[in-house]
């Protein structure tokens, strides 16, 4: 089913009418990835600060959960920069690589960092600013979802099979029945440490 990329389709497609849900959305995303190449995240920074605002800051942190890294909204580069010594490269998270992204890539050339971009739009502002760039594939999604936008960029970093996330999906979490759920307006989800990951 992955190969027919109908979710994919549906997300070229939509109008203000028809916004697809949640899993159409996500469908949709590990089918684009399926089939165009995701960038490998390999970043040699030692301390690097990761800049991103609201949703590219959590990405950041996803991203980044494994490293000595610290983090900054646009807001709060310069001081970072300016009272952690040790930072040696700048990422900036920047869906479309411009706003604020151009003028903290020249910010950060000031302080004499190497900067980083990763964007989801090969022609970003901030490109001519940056050591490196990564260009990572999205779809075309309501603006408050995300999904395609940061998720290529995590799957950069963590090196999962689209495909067998969508196959899990299906074969595992479709199966699930959540009609019990309806009788609720509230939940926590606890996952424990230890959980066996697929």
């Amino acid at each position: 089913m992955i190969a027919e990329q109908i979710n994919y389709k549906i997300m070229q497609s939509f109008t203000i009418e028809n916004i697809p849900d949640l899993d159409t959305c996500v469908f949709g995303a590990l089918e684009l990835f399926h089939k165009e190449k995701i960038p490998q995240i390999n970043i040699s920074y030692q301390r690097p600060l990761v800049v991103g605002s609201g949703n590219a800051e959590v990405t950041g942190r996803i991203i980044f959960h494994d490293t000595d890294a610290v983090f900054a909204s646009e807001s709060s580069v310069e001081e970072k920069l300016k009272t952690i010594k040790n930072i040696d490269g700048v990422v900036i998270i920047s869906a479309s690589g411009g706003k604020h992204a151009p003028i903290i890539a020249k910010l950060v050339k000031k302080y004499k960092k190497s900067v980083t971009l990763f964007t989801n739009n090969e022609k970003a502002e901030t490109k001519k600013y940056v050591d490196e760039i990564f260009v990572f594939p999205k779809q075309r999604e309501p603006y408050t979802y995300n999904t395609s936008t940061y998720l290529g960029m995590i799957l950069g970093k963590t090196k999962e099979r689209p495909k067998e996330i969508y196959n899990f999906i299906n074969e595992k979490l479709s199966k699930l029945n959540f009609d019990i759920l309806r009788d609720y307006d509230k939940y926590f989800l606890i996952i424990s440490k230890n959980c066996k990951r697929y």
